[in-house]
Order: C-alpha cells, then sequence, then structure tokens
C-alpha cells in the first residue's frame, strides 16, 4: 500500500506528537536530544517526521516526556484521513 504525497506519513504524525509532548512538558528540542545523548539536528528531524524515531528511543521519549507509547500515535487514522480530504 503507498501513501498518497499529500498525506500525512506516521513518521510525520509522531513528530507532531513529539512536539506537541515537549510543549507539554516545557521540554526544549537540545534538552530532549542531551538526555538521550543525541544531536539535536536528529531531534529536529524526528520532530519534523523526517526521520523515524526507532523504537528504543520512543521507549526513552515515554520515560522523558511521560506519555504512554500510544499517545504518539493518538489520532494517527484521524490526522490521515483528514489530510486526504484537505488534498
Amino acid at each position: 500500500m503507498s501513501v498518497v504525497p499529500h498525506q500525512i506519513s506516521v513518521d510525520q504524525h509522531v513528530g507532531r506528537r513529539l512536539q506537541s509532548a515537549l510543549r507539554e512538558t516545557a521540554m526544549t528540542q537540545v534538552g530532549i536530544a542531551q538526555a538521550l545523548g543525541v544531536s539535536d539536528d536528529l531531534v529536529r528531524a524526528w520532530c519534523l517526521g523526517e526521520t523515524r524515531v526507532g523504537a528504543e528511543m520512543l521507549f526513552r521519549l515515554t520515560s522523558l516526556t511521560g506519555k504512554r507509547i500510544g499517545y504518539f500515535y493518538e489520532g494517527f487514522g484521524l490526522a490521515w484521513e483528514a489530510s486526504a480530504l484537505e488534498g
């Protein structure tokens, strides 16, 4: 199954949810990068959906943000459908 270009990918959705989690916890991309031992460029790429967040990093992000793993996927189907309607 291919994704139509105007529809958001799961990576973009997870990135948006990561941005939300950072805002809600008053954490910065630089701060989360330091806590995870990765570059702030990598965290930026995650937030933009340019790079996929791996399972281990996603698990570690749950500890740092206090969010469940499911939080990062919540609403994906709805967001995907809405972006299809907008296109």
